[in-house]
């Protein structure tokens, strides 16, 4: 396996097709393949063509594939791609970034409370429910995932 390469190292191209993958396996959560990402996606490329690419991203560290016949799926360093090259999202404003640094002050690492107050604030912020589970003694988080209920 080569070297990971940075996503500066990417042409447009992939790049699409790598953000492509990471958002039908996000809404899907199963494993994509190159002929779902044909006909989800107006690339003008062939599957076999989509196939190579996504090859070539296994590579490169950005996927992963869990087995020979399955899809491919993202891995850490795809997710770190995905979000970094997330456009139209709204930054946070003044009045949100001081009620994040606000919620936490109190809280001197007590993992039930900040649990709890991630949520509210999740909820408030995103005007979504927001629920957060703590089921282990050592907290690593490695994944946030935000899942869609209804479409409001």
């Amino acid at each position: 396996m080569r070297e990971p390469l940075g996503p500066e190292g990417l042409d447009e191209r992939t790049r699409s097709i790598l953000m492509a993958v990471i958002h039908s396996f996000i809404h899907t959560g199963e494993p994509v393949g190159s002929r779902t990402i044909s006909k989800r996606f107006d690339f003008g490329l062939s599957p076999a063509t989509i196939r190579n690419i996504m090859s070539d991203l296994e590579e490169l560290g950005f996927l992963e594939q869990p087995h020979t016949s399955a899809g491919r799926m993202p891995t850490d360093q795809g997710y770190r791609f995905y979000v970094d090259n997330l456009r139209g999202l709204e930054a946070l404003s003044a009045e949100e970034s001081a009620l994040i640094s606000q919620r936490y002050v109190p809280y001197h690492g007590e993992v039930d409370e900040v649990m709890t107050a991630t949520s509210r604030l999740l909820s408030e912020i995103s005007r979504y429910a927001g629920v957060v589970l703590h089921i282990f003694s050592i907290t690593i988080f490695k994944r946030i995932e935000f899942v869609k209920i209804r479409s409001r």
